[in-house]
């Protein structure tokens, strides 16, 4: 197996893919965009990527990616990251005046770095400023990247453990062509829009609040397909299955309208198919729109527990318990 990641030898990605797959060949890639290329393309068989850091926050980078289309988030890991401080041999930390490393690192020492004085020099990967210090060798430059890049590049650690966050942990998606398959209970990734207007985002957040499903991340990105629109990726921590009468998972098709299995959605252009807790099907709509949930574009279903269906309201009206704070 062969696995993607961004970075130089003996970045932290290469170790959160160890973690991940286990001993498997690696392909370094220059930029993220490059891992998401070399999947698509069959030159790897998986790619790892981080999306969010506890310090640092969101890899936005990587969210806006995974909404390019074509690819299925197939498993995550979180890893530790311990930063040290790392230079040539010979060198101590009195003469040191820059440290480089890259930005998100650099931004998890920022407490060390503002105490020890240093130049903060960004750059583009953690093992790659490790890497760049071995070859040119400065006596007043050191680089922020893990114990194991110092082992791969013959480098010094003048301090170790320097992130200013003891919890710093990153978070990792891995990503391939074919969906993981299905555990339980689920996490699902999702992107969804809706049109601007009061409570649009409240009714659409309730269609997964009445099922139990936990919004574990929401948070709002640009849209490049509308100037100053905007979409959500979210994530989503689903409740176990329970069996119904006839052994189907009870709310099934509702998981799969939202989602399920990790799929990544082709474009909030397309908007969510979603079936509320209330047994009506509606849509969370691309921005612009006619209707926040419109009920009845698939089965309009009844209540749980009777029989028969509602009626379909007529396009453009009102959703039955608007006014209520239902869906």
């Amino acid at each position: 197996m062969n696995v993607a990641f961004r970075g130089e030898r003996g970045a932290y990605s290469e170790e959160a893919v160890r973690r991940l797959f286990g001993d498997v060949e690696v392909l370094p890639c220059a930029r993220f965009a490059d891992v998401f290329e070399a999947v698509r393309e069959r030159r790897a068989d998986a790619g790892l990527v981080p999306v969010e850091n506890s310090h640092a926050g969101s890899v936005v980078d990587n969210h806006d990616l995974l909404q390019s289309g074509g690819l299925c988030v197939t498993g995550e890991v979180e890893l530790r990251i311990r930063h040290c401080l790392l230079a040539p041999r010979g060198v101590g930390l009195a003469s040191i005046r820059r440290v480089r490393s890259h930005p998100q690192a650099l931004a998890q020492c920022d407490e060390f770095i503002r105490q020890q004085k240093l130049e903060a020099v960004a750059d583009y990967d953690t093992a790659g400023s490790a890497k760049l210090v071995a070859e040119r060798k400065p006596t007043d430059e050191a680089s922020i990247a893990s114990a194991g890049a110092a082992a791969i590049y013959g480098l010094e650690v003048l301090a170790e453990s320097i992130e200013t966050n003891r919890n710093n942990f990153t978070r990792f998606v891995s990503i391939g062509l074919r969906p993981a398959a299905r555990r339980d209970p689920s996490k699902t990734s999702i992107v969804l829009g809706t049109e601007n207007r009061p409570g649009a985002l409240c009714r659409a957040l309730g269609v997964f609040a009445r099922r139990s499903i936990n919004v574990t991340k929401l948070e709002s990105r640009p849209s490049r397909r509308v100037p100053w629109g905007a979409h959500l990726p979210s994530r989503l921590r689903g409740p176990p299955r329970r069996r119904g009468r006839r052994g189907r998972p009870e709310g099934a098709r509702s998981r799969e309208r939202a989602g399920d299995g990790a799929r990544l959605l082709p474009g909030v252009d397309e908007g969510l198919n979603l079936t509320c807790g209330c047994g009506r099907t509606g849509d969370v709509p691309a921005p612009g729109a006619p209707n926040g949930l419109r009920p009845g574009r698939a089965r309009a279903m009844g209540r749980p527990g009777r029989r028969g269906a509602r009626a379909p309201r007529p396009a453009g009206a009102t959703p039955r318990g608007a006014d209520r704070g239902s869906c």
